[in-house]
């Protein structure tokens, strides 16, 4: 015979498994109104972007989204009304929120399992860059601005064909001598290449150093050939298999100035005897 003492523990033990299945649907809930909101506005871009199969399954991810959220908010109301029946000692409120609870857990999980589904269908269904170029030339189904130039078009497909680069960050490193200090990494990628010459690629521009919105700033001149860029290697490096990776390193010059960014064109010669139209870098940034 269960005493009353045992009987209180039990519903108190009950009434916060209860209200912490009740948070855990609230917040499922939430995940799928962002859902709705994320996928439509991909199908929305991918429409526009004439990609019609995948604007279709994110069309199809926003519906089933919706329904898990309809699913969600009928749970939500189940396990507050059995939650407040266990409070109140109702067993047969109790017993009809635990009869309604499989019925919804197996159609969430069903939804669930379909939007999985979905977005693993999406990724086959996606355009590549290449199919991308094709949409956006004159003969595509989507011209882009570039469309009406001949030397803009080939421009866009060599960055598809040969893509190359340019990642900056700033961290905090130790120096034995000099203790903390603070150094800029300028990242070259290029992938399909093992090593650079000195020949690979050429920039002409200028680095910008301190300031504030280009005020008050340092422009320096500047002229890189393959040989200004160092192998970014270390202990503590990873660099991806097939990718060609150098970088350069920028400190703190003699008045306590930092780069902050740089302008200039790009010459890439991915091949021997071809150099490629140059790319326009600008205003990059490294804050």
């Amino acid at each position: 015979m269960t005493t009353a003492p045992d009987s209180v523990n039990s519903r108190l033990l009950l009434t916060q498994a209860v209200g912490q299945a009740t948070k855990t649907t609230l917040l499922q809930a939430i995940v799928s109104s962002f859902d709705i909101a994320v996928y439509g506005i991909e199908a929305f871009e991918a429409y526009t972007a004439t990609d019609y199969d995948t604007a279709a399954i994110n069309a199809g991810l926003s519906v089933a989204s919706a329904a898990n959220l309809s699913i969600y908010v009928k749970t939500f109301r189940v396990l507050r009304a059995a939650r407040a029946a266990v409070i109140v000692g109702d067993a047969a409120t109790i017993g009809r929120g635990v009869s309604q609870a499989p019925h919804l857990a197996f159609k969430a999980l069903g939804v669930t399992i379909l939007i999985v589904g979905g977005v693993i269908a999406r990724l086959y269904t996606q355009d590549t860059p290449l199919e991308k170029w094709v949409k956006g030339t004159s003969f595509g189904v989507n011209p882009d601005t570039w469309a009406t130039s001949y030397k803009d078009t080939m421009i866009q497909l060599y960055k598809i064909l040969f893509p190359i680069s340019f990642d900056a960050y700033r961290l905090s490193e130790l120096n034995p001598y000099k203790g903390m200090v603070e150094s800029t990494y300028l990242i070259l990628r290029m992938p399909g290449k093992t090593a650079i010459e000195d020949s690979t690629i050429r920039f002409e521009g200028e680095e910008v150093w301190g300031g504030i919105f280009g005020l008050g700033s340092k422009r320096e001149k500047v002229s890189w050939t393959g040989s200004s860029f160092d192998k970014h290697t270390g202990t503590r490096v990873s660099t991806e298999p097939g990718v060609a990776t150098y970088r350069r390193v920028y400190h703190l010059d003699r008045e306590g100035r930092a780069i902050n960014n740089i302008n200039g064109q790009l010459f890439y010669s991915p091949l021997e005897g071809m150099t490629l139209p140059p790319i326009e870098i600008k205003e990059l940034a490294w804050f």
